[in-house]
C-alpha cells in the first residue's frame, strides 16, 4: 500500500511537471545501534529502509536512502544528531544535504 500510494503521488506530481525525489531518513537508534545498552534493544526491530528503498527503485520512484551515508560517518566516530534529541544536528544536516544534492545532480552537478 504504501508503494503504491507513493507511485500516486509521484505520478501527480509528474502530471503536474515536478519530479519527487524521496528521502528515506533513518532514526537515530538505527544509526547508533552498537552504543544502545543490550537491554534497552531488546525488542526494537531492524530497520526497513534498504528494502523499502528497493521497491521504490522497481517502481520507478526517484529515492535517496540517507542510511548508508550516516552509517558511514557514524563508524568514523561523527555525531549527527544532538546528543539530547533525536533530530539532526549541523553534522547531520550537512550529509543529509549532500547525499540529496548528489542523488538529484549526480557528479555532473547538473540535472539531465
Amino acid at each position: 500500500h504504501v508503494i503504491h500510494s507513493m507511485t500516486n503521488i509521484a505520478t501527480l506530481a509528474s502530471d503536474r511537471g515536478m519530479t519527487l525525489l524521496f528521502v528515506l531518513v533513518p532514526d537515530k537508534e538505527t544509526i547508533y545501534f552498537d552504543a544502545i545498552p543490550a537491554p534497552a534493544r531488546n525488542g526494537m526491530r531492524p530497520t526497513i529502509l534498504p528494502e523499502l528503498e528497493s521497491r521504490m527503485r522497481t517502481n520507478g520512484l526517484a529515492v535517496v536512502n540517507l542510511l548508508p551515508a550516516f552509517k558511514a560517518a557514524a563508524a568514523k566516530g561523527e555525531l549527527l544528531y544532538w546528543r539530547d534529541d533525536t533530530h539532526w544536528n549541523a553534522e547531520g544536516v550537512a550529509i543529509a544535504a549532500e547525499a540529496i544534492r548528489a542523488a538529484w545532480y549526480g557528479p555532473s552537478g547538473s540535472r539531465p
